[in-house]
């Protein structure tokens, strides 16, 4: 049986997906993947597929096994591809975050701590 994809990547005029996966990127995953697949200029990223958030919930709030790895290669990917010394700081906050810490359950809390990241450079 072959691993389930949970990580999409779009950048640089594709995308590992388009509009019709709306049921596994969700409706702003695909709709960026759609948009990098028509040309139109859409910063690099990935998304985490819908299975993760439902198969985090239905074992205990644990994640995936494969996720951090699959989020890692991600990550490289992105790396690639961004300026790091340009405006992209917070992204590389983002990574720092999310490689150091537990991933937080709620979007809220995820934001403050970037932001607190960004804002001050403390990881």
């Amino acid at each position: 049986m072959a691993k389930q994809k949970n990580v999409y990547f779009f950048g640089e005029g594709k995308a590992e997906g388009d509009a019709k996966m709306k049921e596994v990127l969700g409706g702003k995953g695909a709709n960026l993947a759609e948009m990098t697949n028509l040309g139109i200029p859409v910063p690099p990223g990935f998304t985490i597929s819908t299975g993760v958030c439902a198969a985090y919930y239905e074992n205990k709030e644990k994640y995936p096994a494969g996720i951090k790895e699959e989020v890692e290669a991600g990550l490289k990917k992105l790396e690639k591809l961004i300026d790091t010394n340009g405006p992209c700081h917070i992204t590389l906050a983002i990574q720092h975050f999310l490689m150091t810490n537990q991933i937080p359950t709620t979007p809220s809390h995820c934001i403050h701590q970037v932001s607190l990241c960004a804002t001050f450079g403390s990881y």
